[in-house]
């Protein structure tokens, strides 16, 4: 197919998560018609306000560790974005919000009304 390598190309710039031991996750998608903007103006606040390094200007898809212990994963795709927040568990409470420990409650409510992935 005419679009093999591009493709090809694509899906290894953005290398899935790999994941080897327990972990607590939580993942969002963002979508909105009417912001364009918004996907970076989010991804550019978290960062801000968790003390994590900003990714490069014009940045399609991000990987950093947080000092909160946390893992992000950001992609931005032509119509929406995804945060995936991951975090090693060491115990058994698998549903008590430990990969998103640390972000400021601020920084959700920036989501009402564009999430429309939350798991």
């Amino acid at each position: 197919h005419p679009l093999r390598a591009a493709l090809a190309a694509e899906l290894h710039a953005r290398p899935f998560l790999r994941i080897a031991e327990a972990v607590s996750l939580t993942h969002y998608a963002i979508y909105t018609d009417g912001q364009p903007d918004i996907h970076e103006t989010l991804l550019h606040a978290l960062c801000r306000d968790t003390g994590i390094a900003v990714p490069q200007d014009g940045a399609t898809h991000y990987a950093v560790q947080s000092p909160c212990g946390w893992h992000l994963k950001w992609e931005r795709h032509t119509e929406f974005s995804t945060f995936t927040f991951v975090a090693p568990r060491r115990d058994t409470g698998y549903f008590d919000d430990l990969a998103i420990d640390g972000i400021p409650a601020a920084w959700f409510a920036r989501l009402a009304g564009i999430r429309f992935v939350a798991v």
